[in-house]
C-alpha cells in the first residue's frame, strides 16, 4: 500500500528502511554487526522489490541493476552447497565488503592474497581454528576471485575428507602462484599435518613411508605447489589401485582354497592318503638309487673296477 502511494519512497519493512541500490550496503553491515539477517532473507525471497520496480517513477540504470541482482539473490539463496546461500547474496550485493568470517576476524580481507596471508599469520597461533574454509569464506573467494577457488568446489564440497584437503591444498597453491606471495612456512607446516587422509589412500606401504619422508623434507619450504605435487599424479593413483586389486583377487583365491581344503579334510578321513603314499613311494625310490649309486662308486673305487656281483 505505501509503495502504491508513494511510490519512490524507500521501501519500508518490519525494521528496515531502503532503496534497492542500499540493500546491499545495509545487508553487509547487518552482517558485520551480527545483526538479525532473517528480514533480510524475506525480502529477496518476495516481491516488495520487483513491484516497487514496477511502481516507481525515478528510472535509472543503477535503479535496474540493483533490482536485478536482488533478483540473482533469489536463486544463490536456494543454493544449499557451501559457496551459495545468504554468504554469496552478502558479498554480490556489496562488492566492496571484505570477508566476514569468524575465522578472520583479527583481519581486513578484501582479496585471495590477503586470505593466504591472514593464514600464514594464524599458523603460529595457538587458538588458531581448525579448519581454512566455512561459508562466509568460500562464498567470499566465489564472488570476489571466482578462478582460484571454482575448480576446487566439488573437492571442497564432498563429505571425503581426503578430497577436501586435496582441493584446500591445490587451491591454496594456486592462490601462492598467481600473486606470487613468498614462502609461507607456518601455513605449508599447518597444511601438512592435515593430509593423513591423502596419504593413506595409497595402499603400498612403501608409497605411503616415500611420501611421508618427502612431506618431512618440504614442509618447512613454505612452498605449497611442492607439497601439492606429491598428491597429484593420477597414474600414481590409479596404479596403486590395480596393484590392490590384484593383490585382493589373489588372497580371495588363495582362502577360497584353503576353505575348500579345510572342508575335504574334515568330511573325507582319506583325503591325502594317496597322494601322500605316491609321494612317500617317490621319495623312497629316490633315497634307493642314491644309496645304490653311492655303494657302486665305492665297490668300483676298492675293486679297480671289477665286477662288483
Amino acid at each position: 500500500m505505501a509503495i502504491a502511494m508513494e511510490p519512490d519512497n524507500p521501501i519500508f519493512y518490519k525494521d528496515l528502511k531502503f532503496s534497492p541500490m542500499g540493500f546491499g550496503p545495509l545487508l553487509a553491515d547487518a552482517a558485520q554487526t551480527k545483526k538479525e539477517l532473517g528480514p533480510f532473507v524475506e525480502v529477496m525471497q518476495g516481491n516488495a522489490i520487483s513491484f516497487w520496480n514496477k511502481s516507481t517513477v525515478s528510472q535509472n540504470q543503477g535503479i535496474g541493476d540493483a533490482v536485478s541482482r536482488l533478483g540473482n539473490c533469489q536463486r544463490f539463496l536456494m543454493q544449499n552447497m557451501i559457496g551459495g546461500g545468504l554468504e554469496r547474496c552478502i558479498y554480490y550485493l556489496a562488492p566492496n565488503a571484505p570477508c566476514y568470517s569468524e575465522k578472520l576476524d583479527q583481519f581486513y580481507v578484501c582479496s585471495a592474497a590477503d586470505y593466504v596471508n591472514a593464514l600464514e599469520k594464524l599458523s603460529g597461533q595457538k587458538n588458531r581454528p581448525e579448519w581454512f574454509l566455512d561459508r562466509h569464506i568460500v562464498a567470499f573467494l566465489s564472488v570476489r576471485d571466482k578462478s582460484v577457488i571454482e575448480p576446487y568446489l566439488p573437492d571442497l564440497a564432498s563429505s571425503e575428507k581426503y578430497r577436501q584437503r586435496q582441493g584446500l591444498l591445490k587451491m591454496l597453491a594456486a592462490i601462492q602462484i598467481r600473486e606470487k606471495i613468498g614462502a609461507l612456512p607456518g601455513l605449508t607446516q599447518w597444511v601438512s599435518g592435515m593430509l593423513d587422509s591423502l596419504i593413506d589412500r595409497y595402499h603400498d606401504r612403501e608409497k605411503r613411508k616415500a611420501i611421508r619422508n618427502q612431506l618431512e623434507k618440504i614442509k618447512t619450504q613454505g612452498n605449497l605447489e611442492k607439497i601439492a605435487m606429491l598428491f597429484d599424479s593420477f597414474e600414481e593413483v590409479q596404479k596403486d589401485i590395480r596393484s590392490y586389486s590384484e593383490m585382493r583377487q589373489q588372497y580371495q583365491m588363495l582362502k577360497k582354497e584353503y576353505f575348500m581344503l579345510e572342508q575335504e579334510l574334515n568330511t573325507n578321513k582319506n583325503f591325502g592318503i594317496g597322494a601322500g603314499k605316491h609321494a612317500a613311494a617317490l621319495v623312497s625310490g629316490a633315497i634307493s638309487a642314491i644309496v645304490v649309486t653311492i655303494y657302486l662308486l665305492y665297490v668300483m673305487i676298492r675293486g679297480g673296477g671289477g665286477s662288483v656281483f
